[in-house]
């Protein structure tokens, strides 16, 4: 039941009103009182392939649909932001709003997936870069090797002690000249008013971590 509404989703996706965004990405959307879902239909030259990252999509559609139409949430916003693409790859920032009754503030959550266009399969992150685990990424901010950014794209100072590298987020983002941001939710390496934060690689921290991974 499940996967039949995931597919049932994925196809009205693919058929409603849409605007452009680039030239293989569009703009869908569903839209009741306190429910604005936002979200990418992603068109390649393989139909597999396109069917494929729109399903993956639909089910992050469906789950964010699922919060409010349970009232588990009083409203719920979706997202989204292209941070890159190419012929081969894209890669998605998707973000969910949701705002529980009463709470001080909404929950905010963020899914960074890179797609293959060809295969409509995701990307793993060691693809790019390998990473052992959390005290090298840690030791890589304290060296000032990887620098932290806001969801303003602000550089923000590391604060070890109370907000400490506790896992390798597999969250991230492709941002062109062959750098990538290392996507954390928010409460995970600052506070709420800082979003998500990031933890940046260059060109050269990458050869840095793949080098010493090898």
């Amino acid at each position: 039941m499940h996967m039949k509404k995931i597919f049932s989703l994925a196809l009205l996706l693919t058929t409603l009103t849409a605007s452009m965004v680039s030239a293989s990405v569009q703009t869908g959307s569903i839209q009741k009182v306190n429910l604005d879902l936002k979200y990418p239909l992603v068109y390649t030259q393989n139909q597999t392939a396109q069917k494929k990252i729109n399903q993956d999509i639909a089910t992050w559609v469906y789950d964010s649909k699922k919060g409010y139409d349970t009232g588990e949430f009083y409203s719920v916003e979706t997202q989204y932001e292209v941070t890159y693409e190419d012929d081969s790859v894209i890669s998605l920032e998707l973000i969910n709003l949701s705002y529980p009754a009463g709470a001080a503030h909404e929950w905010v959550s963020y899914d960074c997936i890179v797609y293959n266009k060809k295969t409509g399969n995701r990307i793993p992150l060691y693809n790019y870069v390998r990473i052992r685990n959390a005290d090298q990424l840690e030791n890589g901010i304290l060296s000032m090797v990887l620098p932290l950014y806001n969801e303003s794209d602000e550089e923000v100072e590391y604060d070890s002690e109370n907000w400490p590298v506790e896992r390798v987020s597999q969250d991230y983002l492709l941002r062109g000249g062959g750098t990538i941001d290392l996507v954390y939710q928010p409460y995970e390496l600052g506070p709420f008013s800082d979003g998500a934060i990031s933890i940046r690689f260059s060109p050269e921290a990458i050869n840095y971590f793949n080098r010493m991974n090898s």
